[in-house]
């Protein structure tokens, strides 16, 4: 099981491994089972011994993740906003605003949500990405922000999900500004998305 894999990987970093990836994978794997108190001193383990690994970050934020999780929301917040302040890399900087935005809106917190997932599409040009940042912008409330950026994203490199749910949410939002191009964004996620329709994915205002 999970927790096992988890076991089986720290022994082998106890052996002599030295591996980031593999101390970040056990941390994962105790993620997985649930096992949050372990899997938050396995990624604190990472970030302290291997500081400029290419995990180093992602450690960091899934170990606030395990903090929002086990309740300890407050906690998990100070945390990531202390790495969103302190990071400087834009691909560090990237991953801690997305995961700084996810949390804000799990929390419902829609200001701070928007402001964060602003900050997320400054940084990136990837299509799902930017899907993401608009999504997140829209259902802030930050329209003009949230259609600039989703029309920034090249569909034809998303998942059919994703481009539903954009063209969708872009449909929503602009029912409420001008009608005819809502329906418009609507029709198209209907006619060339049909797989991603469902009744989930539909009007949700």
């Amino acid at each position: 099981d999970a927790a096992a894999a988890g076991r089986a990987l720290i022994a082998a970093d106890r052996a002599g491994a030295g591996d980031a990836a593999l101390l970040f994978g056990a941390g994962k794997r105790f993620q997985e089972a649930g096992e949050l108190a372990r899997a938050r001193q396995t990624f604190e383990q990472v970030v302290d011994r291997f500081p400029n690994a290419p995990e180093a970050i992602t450690a960091a934020i899934e170990s606030s993740r395990t903090l929002y999780d086990e309740g300890q929301v407050g906690l998990a917040l100070a945390r990531a906003e202390e790495l969103a302040e302190t990071t400087k890399g834009p691909s560090d900087r990237l991953a801690i605003h997305r995961a700084l935005a996810n949390l804000y809106r799990d929390l419902g917190l829609k200001t701070a949500a928007g402001d964060a997932y602003g900050e997320v599409a400054t940084l990136s040009e990837t299509p799902d990405v930017l899907a993401e940042a608009a999504v997140g912008l829209l259902d802030a409330g930050k329209w003009d922000d949230g259609l600039e950026v989703a029309e920034r994203v090249d569909r034809s490199r998303l998942d059919a999900d994703t481009a539903y749910r954009l063209l969708m949410r872009e449909g929503e939002t602009l029912l409420r500004i001008n009608p005819t191009r809502g329906l418009d964004k609507m029709d198209e996620a209907f006619e060339q998305y049909p797989e991603a329709r469902t009744a989930a994915g539909d009007l949700t205002y």
